[in-house]
């Protein structure tokens, strides 16, 4: 038989992306054919047609080659297969990666901006603009190191393009410079409050930032610092401010200080001891000025003064005669500053008082009330002692004896120099002690109430109840016929003074509650809920006890007995004052009988059927039926026929001798016999497969699937998912209600296809910088397409590539593999490889000894590793500030080449001493070196060497 000749050409074969082709089948083949088409995507298609259009996205990183493949199968199942590239190219896109935004340099040594090309599509061409006037065209996507030495901001843009595409990015960079820190100030010193203002002199200070310290708390981080500063003087010496001006930018911190001094002016303070007294009057005094007052003046107000800082240091004694005298004490204190003063006023007294006074009486019974009357002479100030604990300060007091005792009543007279006192004595007697107490404090009508009298002191008592009733007895027993408040008064009269104590009480006496009992019926069946009602015209509580051990609060409430029985209910009223009252009624509970039968045969599927019913009852003596089928009967123990599909509901009603019922319902079932049935769809793919079942049972509530994998299932319309590949026949068995029962099972089976065995071992092949390659070993059978993923987004389509990660890109780094086999199966593997970093460091010595040393301890050279080219620069300053040697060698591998022997450029020996080194360097992985770390922890580029001789 022939073989086809599968052949086909295309419209175009290369171009930019999307790209529309068009295929022309001009395949040889006996008809009638079938075309299977593998446009290289992922993308497969069957069709006789002529000609297919198709359109190919590519990649946005790199030109992608599409291998279409024609397979055509003749009607005597030859088979010939045809295969042409299509190759799609990416469009340039433009990408600038800054690893810095703000860089430091300086004119004598710029600084080298690092700036990577990120750039992705197929490129053929770049052009730059550094923003500093300087362009650069290059067919190369290389990282580019450019200087600026001139402080400012600047554009780069980026213009990426081929023949696709022309394409921009821009980046902007900010280039600083050493700051020239300065400021002036209007004022070196003076008085206080001193106000000072500031102007900032900083040059080279583009987008730094500043930190004003003005040395008295006051800070700004504005480049123009406030209009004016006040600086406070010291209350005891000269202050002196130290202000600083911080500027700070990449470069680094750059600080610029000044002082100021502020002189104090003198506030004047002192002491006195006293400003107030009786005459002699003694006043000491205590100089608090503060200052530093050079003149000091003291004017004491009674004709002496003193020049001394401190007075003398005996008090200065203030007299009067016969009235109050009036002294003004002064100081005064002055510098150059300026002066203060301050003072002071002492108010002498004269002395001469004399006491008297009289009183209402001074003896009587317990609860004595004595009137103090004042004659006392010649003083201001009258205070009184009643010798009970008790004082007073008015001039004529009254005064409320309450204790028993003998107690000594004083009048204080002063005038606030001289004082006198006068005395008498107050007697008070005892009244007898008693209490009383009643055994209730609110009781009913008709309840007895006891009172008890606790007498400490003989004497004879006298009750009085407030109901007209009384008692001599000291522990009578009384009972109040009448509801209301009563008033109870108990007097007790001393046989040893006469003396009497009265004690009072009251009681309120509540009435009784007036309650009623009513229920619906006093007779019923067993679980009939019985109402209970209870009124009453003066009782708010009401409790029952229903007789069966059950209890129930309020005045209208409802209760079911369990069993039958005579029950006694009792209703108790009671008030809110405690008063209780009680009615009783007498209920009788009948009996229930219990209504049962049981039927045969059970429910089933298949009319007509005749039932049997046995009745099982329990004390009932008449029966009613009810078949649910329209029919009816008395008997004990009937018979009735089911003939069609339904659901039929069974009633027995039974009742005894007390007329009471019960009642029970049971549903007999008579179901329609099930049909088994389902259909699906797909029956063939990759795992996981997913199959959709249609379920077409009929007369079936439940359902068991068994989809042929060992797996069940009891949903209506599944899902199932196949994971193994195989072949698989799928059953369903339907039932209703568990009775009735059918199957069936499908005789289309279901094909799962397996999933590619695809399995990758990465591995490192070059490991130099500046890039590591890696590499893959890989085990697979039968992969048609493959789709790796290294971990930065760029797929790849060949079965073993290699990928170059940057130098970088140390670390764990994923690796995915997407396999897909000719049945368009495909599975996916994970890996993940470690890329090892660089080691890279700069060291810089404190010290050497040219002609004593050895082993590199005669000469002065940094040791290092990794340092890129062209950005190592090493120079030596004496303290002068004259550049003694410098070097910029490296070796290959970036270590330091070259080394100072401690002569200056000239040849000349340098003598011994300390000298200023400062070291620039960028290690190859593009990051800067931060410096040497310091005592205190920061990093520093610059440092001492010494050298010894």
């Amino acid at each position: 038989m022939p073989k086809p000749i599968a052949n086909f050409t295309v419209n175009i074969d290369s171009g930019c992306s999307p790209l529309t082709v068009k295929f022309y089948n001009n395949t040889i083949t006996k008809k009638p054919s079938s075309n299977f088409w593998n446009f290289g995507d992922g993308v497969l298609q069957t069709n006789n047609l002529d000609s297919v259009t198709k359109i190919f996205n590519g990649s946005i990183y790199q030109d992608t080659i599409y291998f279409v493949k024609l397979t055509v199968t003749s009607s005597n199942g030859c088979i010939d297969t045809f295969t042409k590239g299509i190759k799609v190219k990416s469009a340039s896109t433009a990408k600038i990666v800054l690893t810095d935004t703000i860089l430091c340099t300086n004119a004598l040594n710029p600084t080298k901006l690092t700036i990577q090309n990120a750039s992705y599509g197929s490129v053929d061409t770049f052009f730059w603009n550094f923003g500093d006037g300087q362009l650069l065209t290059t067919t190369k996507d290389t990282t580019i190191y450019h200087p600026y030495s001139i402080e400012g901001i600047y554009n780069i843009v980026l213009k990426a393009k081929n023949i696709c595409k022309v394409s921009y990015d821009t980046a902007k960079i900010l280039i600083q410079t050493l700051p020239l820190v300065k400021f002036s100030k209007t004022l070196d010193s003076g008085c206080g409050p001193l106000i000072v203002s500031f102007t900032n002199l900083t040059t080279n200070d583009l987008k730094a930032n500043y930190l004003w310290n003005f040395g008295n708390g006051i800070t700004s981080t504005n480049k123009i610092p406030p209009p004016s500063i006040i600086f406070a003087q010291s209350i005891y010496k000269d202050s002196v401010y130290q202000i600083s001006l911080k500027v700070t930018n990449k470069c680094g911190v750059f600080e610029y200080k000044d002082s100021l001094k502020v002189l104090p002016k003198p506030t004047v303070n002192f002491l006195i001891s006293t400003d107030s007294g009786c005459s002699p009057l003694p006043v000491f005094m205590s100089n608090q000025t503060i200052g530093l007052p050079q003149i000091n003046k003291w004017y004491f107000g009674n004709g002496d003064s003193s020049s001394r800082f401190y007075p003398l240091q005996n008090p200065v004694v203030y007299k009067t005669i016969d009235s109050i005298s009036y002294f003004t004490i002064r100081l005064y204190a002055s510098n150059t500053c300026g002066s203060d003063s301050m003072k002071k006023i002492v108010k002498v007294f004269p002395n001469n008082v004399r006491s008297f006074f009289t009183t209402s009486g001074n003896e009587g019974c317990q609860s004595l009330l004595v009137k103090f009357n004042d004659f006392s002479k010649g003083g201001n100030n009258i205070s009184w002692n009643f010798g009970d604990g008790t004082s007073s300060s008015l001039q004529n007091p009254i005064h409320f004896y309450s204790d028993t005792g003998i107690f000594i009543a004083s009048q204080y007279v002063n005038d606030g120099c001289g004082f006198d006192t006068s005395f008498v004595t107050i007697k008070v007697l005892p009244k007898p002690i008693f209490s009383i107490a009643k055994s209730n404090s609110i009781s009913c009508v008709k309840l007895p109430l006891q009172f008890t009298a606790a007498i400490v002191n003989n004497g004879a008592i006298t009750w009085n109840f407030g109901d007209g009733d009384s008692s001599n007895g000291y522990n009578p027993m009384h009972i109040y016929k009448t509801p209301g408040r009563k008033y109870i008064t108990a007097t007790l009269k001393s046989f040893t003074n006469s003396c009497v104590s009265i004690k009072k009480d009251s009681i309120d006496i509540m009435p009784l509650p007036d309650i009623n009992l009513n229920v619906d019926t006093s007779q019923a069946c067993l679980n009939y809920v019985f109402n209970f009602k209870g009124t009453s015209s003066n009782s708010n509580l009401f409790s029952w006890s229903f007789g069966d051990g059950n209890f129930g609060i309020g005045s209208n409430t409802t209760h079911q007995y369990q069993s039958p029985g005579t029950y006694i209910v009792k209703l108790v009223g009671q008030t809110f004052s405690g008063c209780i009252d009680s009615v009783f009624r007498t209920i009788n509970v009948y009996p229930l009988p219990k209504a049962d039968f049981i039927y045969n045969p059970n429910d089933t599927c298949t009319g007509p059927v005749k039932v049997f019913f046995t009745n099982k009852s329990i004390g009932a003596n008449s029966y009613n039926w009810s078949f649910g089928n329209g029919l009816f009967s008395n008997n004990t123990n009937p018979t009735t026929i089911y003939s069609t599909v339904g659901f039929y509901s069974t009633r027995l009603i039974v009742s005894n001798q007390f007329f009471c019922y019960d009642t029970a319902i049971k549903i007999f079932k008579l179901y329609q016999a099930p049909i088994a049935g389902f259909d699906f769809t797909i029956d063939r793919g990759c795992p996981p497969l997913a199959v959709a079942f249609k379920n077409t049972s009929q007369f079936s509530s439940n359902y068991i699937w068994d989809f042929g994998d060992g797996i069940k299932d009891t949903a209506v319309n599944p899902i199932h998912y196949y994971s193994k590949p195989g072949f698989y026949f799928v059953k369903i068995q339907s039932n209703i209600a568990g009775v009735c029962f059918d199957s069936f099972s499908h005789s289309k089976k279901i094909t799962v296809y397996p999933k590619p065995n695809s399995f990758f071992k990465p591995f490192i092949i070059y490991d130099k910088k500046p890039y590591r390659l890696v590499s893959v070993e890989l085990n697979t059978d039968s992969i048609k397409a493959y789709e790796w993923n290294f971990g930065n987004g760029n797929i790849f389509h060949i079965s073993k590539p290699t990928f170059r990660y940057a130098d970088g890109d140390s670390g764990w780094h994923i690796i995915t593999l997407k396999a897909t086999n000719y049945l368009g199966c495909d599975s996916l593997y994970i890996d993940s490889i470690y890329l090892p970093g660089y080691w890279k460091g700069i060291f810089v010595p404190s010290a050497f000894t040219p002609s004593l040393g050895s082993g590199g301890a005669n000469e002065f050279k940094p040791a290092g590793i990794e340092i890129a080219q062209g950005t190592y620069h090493i120079k030596v300053f004496n303290k002068w500030g004259e550049l003694m040697w410098e070097s910029q060698k490296l070796t290959a591998d970036g270590q330091p080449e070259e080394a100072w022997n401690g002569n200056d450029k000239s040849g000349v020996p340098c003598m011994q001493g300390s000298y200023i080194w400062t070291v620039q360097a960028i290690f190859t992985d593009n990051n800067p070196w931060l410096g040497m770390p310091m005592k205190d922890g920061s990093l520093q580029t610059r440092g001492n060497v010494t050298l010894i001789r």
